[in-house]
């Protein structure tokens, strides 16, 4: 009886070894932002499109492993592609482009780690562009690589291109945040500053573009200005929210 039980227990230690061994690599999540988050773009706007790749096994407690994507011979941004449909269903043909190149042409990320990568197109491409509704899902495929291998797709994003109306307040902000990120991938700091600065001109209670504004000028590499916009941005939402600011108990 005894060598039975023993015979199970190795039966049983080599079957989950042989699972251990055997368990999948981790797998890429893809996520897609595109516009700032609407999905209104107009002629005469750029475009911003952000992916998001996370490592899987952050999904679940206890998992350690990183997720590597290797592609052969090329960067790891060359697994990600683009499939954009008209409303019909037509596949067509964006110009992204690629801001920047990666650090390093293979991608590692452990369990709670993400990367994001951005495609932009300039406002001349949009305005290009036939009006109309389109969906844009971001795709990642590998094969015979030394890590990861397969292929994922984010959830697809609904873009509707459309001439410019006249703006309201809040859509001539979204316009000069977009514009601005625009400028700030192609290295362009005095378009995104002075884009920012006439913002909070034509816009003092928008404590957002004071936000943005502080941000850029960090970019920009001016600490003391950047020190400056912060605050009288954080002082414009005080003044704008009283609520908030007796809740917090800080002015």
């Amino acid at each position: 009886m005894k060598s039975i039980f023993g015979l199970l227990a190795i039966l049983i230690l080599a079957t989950t070894a042989l699972a251990q061994t055997t368990s999948p690599l981790p797998a890429p999540d893809i996520e897609l932002s595109a516009n700032g988050g609407s999905s209104n773009l107009y002629q005469g706007w750029p475009f911003n499109l952000h992916v998001t790749i996370l490592n899987t096994e952050g999904d679940t407690s206890g998992n350690t492993r990183s997720l590597v994507v290797s592609p052969n011979n090329a960067p790891w941004t060359s697994t990600v592609s683009f499939t954009i449909l008209t409303s019909t269903g037509a596949a067509v043909q964006w110009p992204l482009e690629l801001v920047g190149t990666p650090s390093d042409a293979v991608l590692t990320l452990g369990p709670t780690d993400y990367v994001q990568a951005t495609w932009q197109m300039s406002a001349a491409n949009v305005s290009s562009l036939p009006p109309g509704d389109y969906t844009i899902t971001a795709n990642m495929l590998v094969s015979q690589s030394n890590g990861w291998n397969g292929s994922v797709q984010s959830p697809p994003v609904t873009i509707t291109i459309s001439p410019e109306p006249t703006l309201t307040s809040d859509q001539q902000a979204e316009k000069v945040f977009q514009t601005a990120e625009f400028a700030l991938n192609n290295n362009d700091l005095s378009t995104a500053i002075t884009l920012t600065q006439q913002l909070r001109n034509a816009q003092p209670d928008n404590a957002l573009a004071g936000s943005v504004a502080a941000n850029i000028l960090k970019e920009a590499g001016y600490p003391a200005l950047a020190f400056l916009e912060a605050s009288d941005a954080l002082s414009t939402f005080y003044r704008i929210h009283p609520i908030s600011c007796r809740l917090i108990k800080s002015c």
